[in-house]
């Protein structure tokens, strides 16, 4: 039975996929493209940039009216909460 290449996607933490070794997956036909959503390091420069089957997205894969209001209503608790620990409120 023939096998296909596959294909990486990855929201979570950018230290979770190794490059080097997507780059060589990607360059010996073993994964077919990949799509990026975060990065070890930022802004990305690094040797993903160029292939052109790999899409390179800056965290929009919590772009979400949802995630969005929970990551706002968590920073307000956060501020409250060193006020409060400060004894400014």
């Amino acid at each position: 039975m023939p096998t296909f290449p596959g294909n990486i996607r990855s929201a979570s933490r950018g230290s979770c996929v190794s490059e080097p070794t997507l780059a060589a997956a990607l360059d010996s036909g073993k994964v077919a493209g990949a799509w990026m959503d975060t990065f070890g390091e930022e802004p990305y420069a690094g040797l993903l940039t160029r292939y052109e089957n790999v899409l390179l997205t800056p965290h929009v894969g919590s772009n979400t009216a949802e995630s969005r209001v929970d990551m706002e209503r968590e920073a307000v608790e956060n501020l409250l909460a060193g006020l409060a620990k400060a004894g400014m409120r």
